[in-house]
């Protein structure tokens, strides 16, 4: 049996003019069977209705703060790590929400193994105007520093909890340099020193949503944030991945961009990025995603709850 401290959880929570989502996702973290934490609400506006909201929790573990001028949630998040003052940090959007008991559990991980930096879990991802969820699957732990620079096993900010008994504060800050992908950054530097290990259950719920009006520049982003990560691990790409592995990186790289932009309803970006897969490696599968492109980006994401890729 697994002995449970009573340490301090820092959880960091960047939000921008979202109040009607943002109950929700104090709501999830006050529900949590492990009590004690503190929340940092970073508020990336100063928006009075969103203090109001925090206040109204009457709960001296939940905490309001601002950014000076907007900044963006990659900036709010650092922010609230500096003002952190727990044994683990770990981050929460504010149109999301946790399971129960997933403090608890991640806890328990670190508790079974001192040399363990970061935890992460499975996550189900709801899209309610296309009646769609899935669950992600964590599949590596222990040191996967290689596997990471390969691809982001890990995921985004909702699950991971960082052990600062092992991390020090100043590994956890995010590099304001990315537009986008600044997550997988992160991940990839904690691994490189640390240990990884994942609870093999649900631990959180992110709510996405497909709008067939909707238009957006994230793809660009995502492409600079890539370049940027292309740059920063130039070296150990080189001489720790094989030409094939190599190859393989770049093919999911291609296929995470050509998703992003499904998401933002542009197919034709999509399509380019699925040719460039099928020229770089021609196989079944990706000669569907291909054609798959061709399609309508609502019926490609629907399509995408069978084909995974």
């Amino acid at each position: 049996m697994i002995v449970m401290k009573n340490e301090l959880i820092s959880v960091i929570v960047p939000t921008h003019n979202r109040d009607n989502l943002l109950g929700r996702a104090l709501g999830s973290i006050k529900n949590q069977t492990y009590k004690n934490f503190e929340v940092l609400v970073v508020d990336d506006i100063g928006n009075e209705s969103t203090k109001e909201l925090v206040d109204s929790f009457a709960d001296g573990r939940f905490q309001y703060i601002h950014n000076e001028e907007h900044q963006g949630a990659t900036y709010s998040r650092n922010l609230g790590i500096k003002k952190s003052r727990g044994n683990y940090i770990v981050f929460l959007d504010d149109d999301d929400e946790w399971y129960e008991k997933k403090l608890e559990l991640q806890l328990e991980k670190f508790y079974s193994d001192k040399e363990i930096g970061l935890v992460y879990g499975k996550l189900k991802i709801e899209i309610s105007s296309l009646n769609i969820d899935y669950i992600t699957a964590p599949s590596i732990k222990g040191n996967i520093y290689k596997d990471l620079i390969i691809e982001n096993y890990v995921g985004g900010t909702i699950i991971p909890m960082i052990n600062l008994n092992l991390v020090s504060k100043e590994e956890c800050y995010f590099d304001t340099k990315f537009p986008a992908r600044e997550e997988y950054d992160l991940w990839i530097r904690l691994s490189r020193k640390h240990k990884v290990d994942f609870v093999d259950d649900v631990l959180a719920v992110a709510y996405n949503d497909f709008d067939e009006k909707r238009i957006s520049s994230d793809i660009k982003n995502y492409e600079e944030g890539i370049s940027l990560l292309n740059n920063k691990y130039q070296k150990e790409v080189e001489k720790l991945l094989t030409e094939s592995e190599q190859l393989n990186r770049k093919i999911l790289q291609l296929r995470f961009l050509a998703a992003q932009a499904i998401k933002v309803n542009n197919t034709k970006i999509a399509r380019e990025k699925y040719l460039e897969v099928l020229k770089l490696k021609f196989s079944l599968k990706n000669l569907v995603f291909y054609l798959m492109s061709f399609l309508s980006a609502k019926n490609i994401f629907l399509l995408r709850k069978y084909l995974k890729g």
